[in-house]
């Protein structure tokens, strides 16, 4: 098993450190931006308050956008009112479910994650999930 690398590992390491393990320049000047963030007490801090205000501060680092801290605050942080929107695996996985055509469009989408009020991010990591159980369960 992999651990994670605690910041204080990732702020020592160097951009040739990081650039070996496949990382692009962006996701790297990213992982130091979070990292020092996070070495600083800071990123404690910002996850602390609106929602809003966290997509305004972390969308600010270059590389991260708003899929990335969805993503994040979803399966990092255990927020699962957040909505995960553009996922091609959530649309993959509400297709295969429910049909190519029965969605016509992201708003119809949106629409229908929205009666999950509180647990609409859990609900989109289990569309994802069970689209994928269903593939492999196919393919065996």
């Amino acid at each position: 098993y992999f651990e994670f690398p605690r910041s204080e590992v990732i702020a020592s390491s160097t951009y040739i450190d990081l650039r070996t393990l496949g990382f692009s320049e962006n996701k790297i000047s990213a992982i130091f931006s979070i990292s020092e963030l996070e070495s600083q007490g800071k990123l404690d801090n910002l996850l602390r308050t609106p929602i809003t205000h966290i997509f305004s501060e972390l969308s600010k680092i270059k590389g991260i956008g708003n899929w990335t801290i969805q993503y994040a605050l979803i399966r990092g942080l255990g927020r699962y009112d957040i909505p995960l929107q553009n996922d091609k695996a959530l649309q993959r996985g509400m297709d295969s479910l429910f049909g190519e055509k029965y969605f016509t469009s992201q708003e119809d989408r949106s629409s229908f994650l929205e009666q999950y009020n509180m647990y609409i991010g859990y609900a989109s990591f289990y569309l994802i999930y069970a689209n994928v159980i269903s593939r492999n369960q196919d393919s065996s």
